[in-house]
């Protein structure tokens, strides 16, 4: 790949090109070796949710524009120089003014006349409408496949019920309906959960928000879902501090939670460990969720929340892939966060933030 090369210092560039800079659509931000910024245009001033230049500049934006969290800087910029050009990656970014945006990062290496690294030009796409737009017409597929779904599940469970009873419990036929019926079973909690995705996609929930003590609520599920840690014999141990109440929904704060430690059983091996936490972090409630399982690559984590993904090798279970993606839609709601950490081999720990209140 051919390396741009620069001749002279950025603030000196050709008022032509200059005027290129400031009045395109694109947001462009020229960063120096340790991914600070140098300059940039308006559109990446809005993009960034930022009023003027001098609040940007000297800043470090390397966590934004990062595709793998846990790669070190440095090599992060070894590789822009060695590739030249890296492939168009999507980030999501929490920007200035409060607002999330998704936007297409194309980041390349600029050389100086000694062909020595001296800049890094980042060109920015906002494709939040685009995703939006995507978002709404996945949410219409998943509620019309659900919608339509559901009628043939509930027939085919009434005919299994009626087998059951004509062929009595000690037909070696039935045996197989046991087979049938798990199966079954399976596609309802697909289509219950695509239904519940749809309507938290769709803004179609109304939530009844109020006081909730956070470590209650994640000692109460752990208990619902004993019987089923104890089906794996998974040690769960739990450590909570004493926490102010947030407001939220119960109902699906409690099904995130649910959804979470659920997940967390799926990907831990037999007879392993699950650790749970809830501590204050600032004005956050945070609850830790930690599994013992084979964890999760960094380019697996930047798309663990989206919905029907799974990632690869051991990870990939008899889950639905919905789980996640229900928890990050209920965060969201709740104007929460939700953060992953994990190295391959090493487990994953997921954690959900909620403000304080």
């Amino acid at each position: 790949m051919q390396m741009t090369h620069v001749g002279s210092e950025w603030h000196g560039i050709d008022d032509r090109y200059r005027a290129l800079f400031q009045q395109t659509s694109e947001a462009i931000i020229m960063l120096d070796l340790d991914f600070r910024v140098l300059d940039c245009n308006p559109a990446a001033l809005k993009m960034l949710g930022v009023n003027d230049l001098d609040s940007i500049v000297g800043q470090t934006i390397e966590h934004l524009i990062q595709p793998e969290p846990e790669k070190p800087p440095e090599e992060f910029r070894q590789q822009i120089f060695q590739e030249g050009v890296l492939p168009a990656y999507n980030r999501t970014i929490n920007s200035g003014d409060g607002q999330q945006r998704v936007v297409d990062i194309h980041l390349q290496g600029i050389l100086n006349e000694q062909g020595l690294p001296a800049y890094l030009q980042l060109i920015a796409h906002d494709i939040t409408a685009q995703q939006e737009r995507h978002t709404e017409r996945m949410h219409a597929l998943f509620t019309g496949i659900a919608h339509d779904t559901r009628t043939p599940i509930s027939s085919a469970k009434t005919s299994l019920y009626l087998m059951r009873r004509k062929l009595g419990e000690l037909n070696p036929v039935v045996a197989h309906l046991d087979v049938i019926e798990a199966q079954i079973d399976r596609l309802t909690t697909l289509v219950e959960s695509a239904m519940e995705f749809a309507r938290l996609g769709s803004h179609q929930v109304e939530f009844e928000r109020h006081s909730i003590q956070v470590s209650s609520l994640v000692q109460q599920i752990i208990g619902k879902l004993d019987a089923r840690f104890r089906e794996k014999q998974l040690s769960v141990t739990q450590e909570h501090e004493s926490l102010p109440a947030i407001q939220g929904d119960t109902h699906y704060l409690g099904m995130a939670i649910e959804h979470l430690l659920l997940n967390a059983r799926q990907f831990t091996p037999t007879a392993g460990r699950i650790r749970v936490e809830t501590y204050r972090d600032g004005n956050l409630v945070c609850i830790s969720v930690q599994d013992s399982g084979a964890g999760i690559s960094a380019q697996d984590q930047a798309r663990i929340f989206e919905p029907f993904y799974k990632v690869d090798q051991s990870r990939t279970g008899s889950g639905h892939g919905l789980g996640l993606a229900i928890v990050k839609a209920i965060m969201d709601a709740h104007h929460g966060l939700i953060d992953i950490h994990s190295l391959p081999g090493q487990g994953a720990t997921v954690t959900l933030a909620l403000p304080i209140t």
